[in-house]
């Protein structure tokens, strides 16, 4: 993805206000480091009826911080794979060995390489996606995972 000119520095968690007829209540914990990537992926998400909050961590470990303090109980994780302080390796491998239900997980990376996906999975991801190149195709690709999601986070120990 790419970005011309200024973005503003995305809210570190937004909650859609609800409607009469919205029954969002999908939680989505958003890690990337990158600001421009966060405010897109973001502002995709929360273009979907079905997410209620979406929460930003800046690494792994505010991640993982965020799960264990209660300051979110995420639906579904969006990684990026390549972060400071612990990548999104390691936040993979450390949500798939937490003694707790499960969370659905999807890696949202630039990088197309097979091997990345191959230790994405092996380290528990669900579901595999490379940064589309424009902003429609990142809402379709967020509307897809949003759907095939549904119903299995905290379903499986």
């Amino acid at each position: 993805m790419s970005v011309v000119g200024n973005v503003p520095e995305p809210m570190l968690g937004h909650r859609r206000s609800p409607t009469p007829y919205m029954s969002a209540s999908r939680q989505v914990l958003v890690a990337e480091d990158d600001d421009a990537d966060a405010y897109l992926i973001t502002t995709a998400l929360l273009k979907n009826p079905e997410v209620g909050a979406v929460m930003r961590a800046r690494d792994g470990a505010e991640a993982m911080e965020m799960i264990e303090q209660g300051a979110i109980a995420p639906d579904l994780v969006i990684v990026d794979l390549h972060m400071p302080k612990k990548s999104g390796f390691n936040l993979l491998l450390e949500l798939a060995c937490r003694d707790a239900p499960h969370i659905a997980s999807a890696v949202l990376t630039s990088s197309v390489a097979t091997a990345d996906q191959l230790r994405s999975k092996l380290r528990g991801a669900d579901h595999f996606i490379s940064k589309p190149e424009s902003v429609e195709e990142l809402e379709f690709a967020l509307t897809e995972l949003i759907a095939a999601t549904e119903g299995s986070s905290k379903t499986r120990a």
